[in-house]
């Protein structure tokens, strides 16, 4: 019995066939992916307010980010949660609990040197920091002739 070659058309069917089947799989994944994504967010809690708690239940990742960022992040929640400005002083122990302090020699300073950085706070003379207003420039910066447009 003589054995027959397949054409190059043959092969190309072949190809087409091998991609629908892997596109069926794709399509069944994604589908997978979507009910998980639905699910989470309808079944799985908030993350609880309390930073210090917030901080330790957030799994993997966050020890990547850097210090600066983490603490940024950290604070845009924590000065959220509150009314009044925030002086240093007050905050800086919630920090250190959750382990989020700078290097450097003089660590408070470094917190205020990052809080400055960022367009999301502003400081108030004899009060604190606060989150800056949306929309708003900062005090600090205003007065630089800095403008939003």
């Amino acid at each position: 019995m003589d054995h027959i070659r397949p054409t190059p058309l043959d092969l190309a069917h072949a190809d087409l066939a091998d991609i629908d089947r892997a596109i069926a799989e794709l399509e069944k994944k994604r589908a997978a992916v979507e009910a998980f994504i639905e699910m989470y967010g309808k079944y799985v809690r908030p993350i609880p307010s309390e930073p210090r708690k917030r901080i330790q239940e957030i799994p993997g990742g966050l020890a990547t980010l850097p210090m600066s960022t983490r603490i940024a992040n950290f604070m845009a929640k924590y000065l959220s949660e509150r009314d009044r400005p925030v002086e240093l002083p007050d905050f800086y122990p919630v920090l250190e609990e959750n382990g989020l302090v700078p290097g450097g020699s003089n660590p408070k300073q470094a917190v205020s040197a990052i809080l400055g950085k960022d367009k999301r706070f502003t400081f108030v003379p004899k009060e604190g920091w606060k989150l800056a207003p949306s929309g708003e420039v900062p005090p600090g910066l205003a007065a630089a002739g800095v403008t939003l447009s």
